[in-house]
């Protein structure tokens, strides 16, 4: 199913992606912007303190990341740039959503498992505006390291679900 155009409420894009908890998500990221004082996890929020949503949300097919890659020299001096894309239908066919590596805010930091990165799979990138700023927004699903937290013996792949 495609949206008629790649613009609507968060209620018809809620039942386009099968996700009906969206703009509660929208919501509680909002309250994570907006609030200087936010402390904890912003499920802990009641309904009742989170900002009102009611703005119209552009979907997007992809994004660009570009980064440092020092093992690969292609590029300038070890830049790359890939494009990650999340579309409900790729090139007339089944849909794409590419799997991301996200540092998680201790990248390098060796005592931790995958060095303080996790894996998320991009169900879909948009974008909104709020009080007069944009929002461009990626809605993943998080990937969790196994519960053995070790690396696959064959691949040497750090095993995750």
């Amino acid at each position: 199913m495609q949206l008629p155009d790649h613009r609507g409420s968060a209620t018809s894009i809620t039942e386009y992606i099968k996700q009906p908890g969206l703009p509660k998500l929208v919501q509680q990221f909002l309250h994570y912007q907006l609030s200087s004082k936010s402390h904890g996890s912003d499920s802990e929020v009641c309904s009742d303190a989170l900002p009102p949503f009611s703005s119209k949300i552009s979907l997007h097919t992809s994004a660009t990341s570009i980064f440092f890659a020092p093992s690969d020299p292609c590029g300038t001096h070890g830049l790359r740039r890939e494009q990650i894309r999340a579309t409900w239908c790729w090139r007339g066919g089944p849909s794409r959503q590419d799997t991301v590596l996200v540092d998680i805010g201790n990248g390098g930091n060796i005592t931790l498992p995958m060095s303080g990165y996790t894996i998320a799979w991009v169900l879909i990138f948009f974008s909104f505006k709020y009080a007069g700023e944009t929002f461009p927004i990626a809605l993943v699903w998080w990937y969790m390291l196994s519960d053995d937290a070790g690396r696959d013996e064959a691949t040497g792949m750090w095993l995750v679900e």
